[in-house]
């Protein structure tokens, strides 16, 4: 879970990389590249497109170019460190790669190729009177991995790297993070791998940076829980009581990397609909119990026992439950349940990672949030009314807190309410009385 920082921050107070992550879990800091941190060339006539220095902006397609060679990568801060470490995640979006294939048997027939990295490809060649396929599944969109010191291969007396092929991200894994150090002729990038060398371009001394912006996808300010506000609680007074919820009042927002998010789509798609998901968290009142008062005699009480769900999830819109049987541990799935004629009983389904997940739990335990098995809560309390009158409408309601996943067109693939219980603040009571 990512909060923002403007780039122009940085360079009015470098000091500030060295700042420590967001308090909690798996959080870090993206870097928007804002109108005041802008340079410009031809005597100010003209936006200079260069990144000459760190940190790296995430709201800007970087190009690397070294040579002849360039490639766009996304480059995404490790979480947990701060921006000072210069550690990044880098997904290769689009470029061209040059790489060294060549068989083994002690004979080396190397073979140069310089592809567009874009779709799945494969090459054919004839290797002793037989037809040999090489399948190169696409770089796009995958995690750049570091080759170990033992993937070294040699041809005509020469020694020369063979790339790993990329893989989904493990932000644990040392060989997927890169330390981007600067220079007086660009920049170079090491391996956070003691054995590890970085792939492509990345490995290349004295790769330049070149921007541009993004016509798919817009990061704003995300900063974060909103303590505060938080703590207020959305209004309870200004709205009816034959209403169902309150308005929901946001009092957090981050942004997750795609990385972080499975959808049952191509990753390729995956990042055209979406490079970035917006997370907030929202807080509203939702009746649990209501009742009408009786026409006669006397009503001063009302007592209260109930049952409710604690937790409830939805993809898309629709009633989803948790899935913990998927075959990556570090992700845990939520898929929809039940179906309308209208879709064909269609089941629905995104995952999030651990580390979106612990950053969801952590906002929430540390309010109070008592986690487990259990999903149900039991309200159980006597309201008393003194004086004269008597009441016609009663309602109870809870204080509902939701994590709100949303792609970058707006549209929301994944809400997740719990419905506090730990102070009686959480719960509150609405009556209507005779006047």
């Amino acid at each position: 879970m990512y909060v923002t920082k403007p780039l122009s921050l940085y360079k009015r107070d470098p000091g500030a990389l060295s700042e420590a992550p967001p308090a909690g879990p798996s959080s870090g800091y993206l870097v928007i590249f804002d109108e005041d941190a802008q340079t410009y060339s031809c005597f100010g006539l003209a936006k200079d497109n260069s990144i000459t220095d760190l940190p790296f902006p995430q709201n800007k397609n970087l190009t690397v170019n070294y040579s002849s060679d360039d490639e766009e990568d996304l480059f995404v801060p490790v979480l947990n460190q701060p921006l000072s470490s210069n550690r990044y995640y880098v997904i290769r979006r689009k470029g061209r790669h040059r790489g060294h294939f060549g068989p083994t048997n002690h004979e080396h027939h190397a073979v140069e190729l310089s592809i567009p990295v874009l779709e799945e490809i494969m090459f054919i060649f004839t290797e002793h009177g037989r037809v040999r396929e090489l399948q190169l599944c696409s770089a796009l969109h995958q995690a750049s991995t570091s080759s170990k010191e033992e993937d070294m291969d040699t041809c005509l007396c020469c020694s020369f790297v063979q790339d790993v092929k990329p893989r989904p991200l493990d932000p644990s894994d040392a060989y997927q993070q890169v330390e981007i150090m600067k220079s007086s002729y660009g920049f170079q990038a090491k391996s956070i791998a003691v054995d590890g060398i970085p792939s492509g371009l990345l490995r290349r001394k004295g790769w330049t940076v070149h921007a541009r912006t993004p016509t798919d996808y817009h990061l704003h300010e995300a900063l974060g829980s909103d303590d505060s506000l938080r703590a207020k609680l959305p209004d309870f007074n200004n709205f009816p009581l034959f209403n169902e919820r309150s308005e929901s009042v946001v009092v957090g927002k981050w942004y997750c990397p795609f990385m972080f998010v499975k959808e049952r789509m191509r990753v390729k798609e995956q990042m055209k609909k979406s490079v970035f998901y917006e997370l907030t968290l929202e807080q509203r009142w939702e009746k649990i119990f209501s009742k009408e008062g009786e026409g006669g005699g006397e009503n001063h009480g009302v007592f209260v026992d109930v049952v409710v769900q604690t937790e409830g999830a939805k993809v898309e819109g629709r009633e989803a439950a948790w899935d913990d049987g998927g075959d990556d541990e570090r992700v845990v799935w939520f898929k929809s349940v039940g179906g309308v004629a209208s879709d064909n009983s269609e089941t629905l389904s995104i995952g999030l990672s651990l580390e979106i997940v612990n950053g969801m739990k952590w906002e929430q335990e540390r309010v109070g949030w008592i986690g487990g098995n259990e999903r149900k809560l039991r309200v159980e309390r006597v309201e008393e009314f003194g004086g004269g009158n008597r009441w016609r409408k009663f309602g109870c309601y809870v204080l509902v807190e939701s994590f709100l996943l949303k792609r970058m067109d707006r549209r929301p693939v994944l809400s997740d309410s719990l419905k506090l219980r730990s102070n009686s603040s959480y719960i509150q009571i609405q009556s209507g009385s005779d006047i």
